[in-house]
């Protein structure tokens, strides 16, 4: 009978980070081991623009709602998406409710 050896039982480890960005997010980066690597740098986020054809009324809410997509990390390449988004929830603001009309 073979008796199991405790180095034979072992788990290869995983691959060794290197890029210090890469440790950052893992939160396995400390400056006193990696600090001499590479600088960090955290690349300029863009937000997204209004497009032009947005009505009057679409860019007010553009502007309300703006805000909480930055915070979400919206970045420029969803301007399309939200343009299309704030036009339809304009749209729907400005349909009558049941309470305007007079009784």
């Amino acid at each position: 009978m073979q008796s199991l050896c405790a180095s034979n039982n072992r788990m290869k480890t995983g691959r060794k980070i290197v890029d210090p960005a890469r440790k950052a997010l893992a939160g396995t980066y400390r400056a006193d081991r990696h600090g001499d690597i590479i600088e960090l740098v955290t690349p300029p986020r863009d937000i997204p623009v209004a497009p032009d054809y947005l009505t009057e009324e679409a860019k007010r809410v553009w502007e309300e709602g703006l805000p909480r997509i930055n915070a979400g990390g919206g970045v420029e390449a969803d301007s399309s998406f939200l343009a299309q988004y704030w036009t339809a929830e304009r749209e729907f603001r400005i349909i009558p409710t049941p309470r305007s009309f007079p009784p």
